[in-house]
């Protein structure tokens, strides 16, 4: 049940706005395993998709049970505007 958020080791310098390049290019939290140390990724598009109460899921590869509280992607999102990284 341990997972871990993760900053992006090849960004250095000040926080400033970057442009997401995956499937939606919208911005994501990177999470990894802590199971088996497998980093996934939640697009801030899909949390309206998601309920506002706490949050499991399973580990794309190994299976591992992720829990994230209630309100915590919201949050996580919310740090990284205030941060300066999305803008």
């Amino acid at each position: 049940m341990s997972w871990t958020l993760v900053t992006n080791p090849g960004i250095t310098g000040p926080p400033r706005p970057l442009q997401a390049v995956c499937h939606d290019r919208s911005p994501f939290v990177t999470i990894v395993c802590g199971g088996c140390g497998f980093e996934m990724h939640v697009h801030e598009t899909q949390l309206p998709s998601l309920p506002r109460t706490e949050i499991v899921t399973l580990c794309n590869e190994c299976g591992e049970l992720l829990e994230f509280p209630s309100g915590f992607l919201a949050d996580a999102f919310r740090r990284l505007r205030v941060e300066g990284w999305i803008a």
